[in-house]
Parts: structure tokens; C-alpha cells; sequence
């Protein structure tokens, strides 16, 4: 929960400063080993603009929740005991109970256009927080259940478009693969992310 904090804590520092406000909801497709373990999620954010929205390279900061689901009620695997004699191969299986994940991003995108719809390249910087409760059991010897948290840093090139309205709304849809390792264990969490965001400009209105 802590790490939870910390992130709104630090993006509700950059909501003093700027009039650029939008909502940003989204969809996540976990791949790879993470995409073995947990369905694709809605998320939902908010998303703040360092830059007008009539300039051609617009920068912003978005914070987003997502909660993952398992694919399945449980996921068998084994484990070994060793001793004096030989190795023992004991069957064994997981139990992931739930997986939030806070995720803030920093996001520069460039529009190729000077018009009111132009196709869009960025890059984003993610600082992903997840908080989740895992039961590992080993048959006949040990059953063990963790509530914790973990901390991943990512980045992503994606690619979009932009309609802007006029100089107070525009829409971005934007599309890319995130790429995010955890800082404890390095442990990979790669997924898709489709992200729509509707932003005002306060200051035109």
C-alpha cells in the first residue's frame, strides 16, 4: 500500500501546476509468462498535459489502475526434497488470489501532422506498483500464502492518432507493447497496452 501512495503522492504534485486534464481509460493484454498467469483488464487514469494542445510535441503524465485476474483457479507445478536419500519430485501448485497494479506514466508523443487529425510516435517511462496475494503449495510439506508488493520499471514505443476538436478538446489513441522488470526480484511483467485519453485544456475555456 505504501507504494500505492507514493505514486499518487507524486502525481498529485504535478496536478498543482498544470490546466490540461483528461480521463484515460485503457485496455491491458498481459504476454509472455505474466500473460500465462493473468487474463487482459480494463484500466482506468487520469492524465495531465506539460504541454498546450496546439503544440506538435505534447508531453504528460497519466496515473492508471488495473485489476488482473487469474486464468485459472490454480496452476500446478512441482518441487523437490532432498535428504539423505535421493530427490524427491512432490507435486505442487499456486493460488494467485488477486493482482492490483497502479501504474505511472510519463509520455512525450509527436504528431507526424500539422492538422487537426495527424498520426502520432511516442515513447512512454512506466513506474508500475503491484500489490498481491499468492499461495504456494507444496503437497505433504510446506503451504505458504504472501500478501505483498512489487515494484517494476518499463518503457514502451507505441504509436496512434490524434483528433484535435479545437484548441480545448482532443482525443489520442495510442498503441503500444510495455516492457516493465521488477526492481526486487528482475522478474519480467510485458503486456499490450490500447490507451484512449479525452483531454481539456481549462485554460481555453
Amino acid at each position: 500500500m505504501k507504494r500505492f501512495l507514493f505514486l499518487l503522492l507524486i502525481f498529485c504534485s504535478f496536478q498543482m501546476a498544470w490546466a490540461q486534464f483528461g480521463v484515460n481509460p485503457a485496455f491491458t493484454k498481459p504476454s509472455s509468462q505474466f500473460g500465462y498467469l493473468f487474463k487482459p483488464a480494463p484500466s482506468f487514469g487520469v492524465v495531465l498535459y506539460n504541454t498546450t494542445l496546439d503544440e506538435r510535441f505534447q508531453v504528460s503524465y497519466a496515473l492508471s489502475f488495473a485489476n488482473y485476474k487469474a486464468r485459472r483457479d490454480t496452476f500446478f507445478s512441482y518441487g523437490t526434497q532432498s535428504g539423505s536419500g535421493p530427490t524427491k519430485y512432490l507435486p505442487a501448485y499456486e493460488i494467485w488470489s488477486r493482482y492490483y497494479m497502479l501504474s505511472l506514466r510519463g509520455q512525450g508523443d509527436f504528431l507526424l501532422l500539422e492538422k487537426d487529425f495527424t498520426p502520432t510516435v511516442g515513447f512512454g517511462v512506466f513506474i508500475n506498483s503491484a500489490l498481491y496475494e499468492h499461495q504456494s503449495v507444496l503437497e505433504t510439506v510446506i503451504s505458504a500464502t504472501e500478501v505483498t508488493g512489487d515494484t517494476y520499471l518499463g518503457y514502451s514505443l507505441n504509436v496512434g492518432a490524434l483528433y484535435r476538436i479545437n484548441d480545448t478538446y482532443q482525443f489520442k489513441l495510442r498503441a503500444g507493447r510495455v516492457r516493465a522488470r521488477s526492481l526486487e526480484t528482475g522478474a519480467k511483467t510485458p503486456y499490450y497496452l490500447i490507451d484512449l485519453e479525452f483531454v481539456i485544456d481549462f485554460d481555453e475555456l
